[in-house]
């Protein structure tokens, strides 16, 4: 097992994990905390299966989100989203896992379509879909994780149109303003920095 970690700034990292090397063994450096943020996989396998399965959860029914929710269409749009998450990591000079990459390595499962990926995963079996819509698959992910991943895009050129309709459809779904209450660039303290700029900061 290996959890990356960074420091802000990144030239503290290392001083860190040696720090914590006694309790946390199974800690990595990562370039920075860029890096870290952009690699948490659950803004792209929570927001989205909750939003094309509102109506599921709106009814009452009971059913697992990975396993159930995770149809083999929802799969592919998941994947494409994700792949937009990959592009504004790469446009920052990073090298991001990829959801698929993340399965092959976390959880050893190969298989073509994402959904089947999903399905393979024991350690998912279990989870169920949320009961109620505005949970934190949605209030938590959307406004954290993928409203600064869709502005990071932006100033670096990297359209994120899946991502974009997501953060706005499932501001509709709980009736919030994802983009006003989220973490910004300007929130941030990064707004206008060009790409050298941010990174030197971090």
């Amino acid at each position: 097992d290996e959890l990356s970690l960074a420091a802000l700034p990144a030239c503290d990292t290392q001083a860190i994990i040696d720090d914590l090397a006694d309790v946390y063994p199974q800690l990595i450096p990562a370039a920075n905390v860029l890096e870290t943020s952009l690699n948490n996989m659950n803004t792209v396998v929570h927001p989205l299966p909750v939003l094309l399965n509102a109506g599921r959860i709106e009814s009452g029914e009971k059913f697992r989100h990975y396993f159930d929710g995770i149809t083999p269409a929802v799969g592919d749009v998941v994947e494409q989203m994700d792949q937009e998450r990959v592009a504004v990591g790469r446009a920052y000079g990073l090298d991001i896992l990829s959801l698929r990459d993340a399965y092959v390595h976390y959880y050893h499962c190969q298989a073509e379509r994402m959904s089947d990926l999903c399905h393979m995963a024991q350690a998912h079996a279990s989870i169920m879909a949320p009961a109620v819509l505005d949970s934190r698959l949605v209030v938590e992910d959307v406004p954290m994780g993928l409203v600064p991943i869709a502005e990071l895009g932006r100033a670096a050129g990297v359209p994120t149109p899946i991502m974009d309709a997501v953060i706005t459809l499932c501001g509709a779904l709980v009736k919030r303003d994802f983009r006003k209450e989220g973490r910004t660039l300007e929130s941030l303290g990064i707004a206008g920095l060009d790409r050298d700029s941010l990174l030197a900061k971090l």
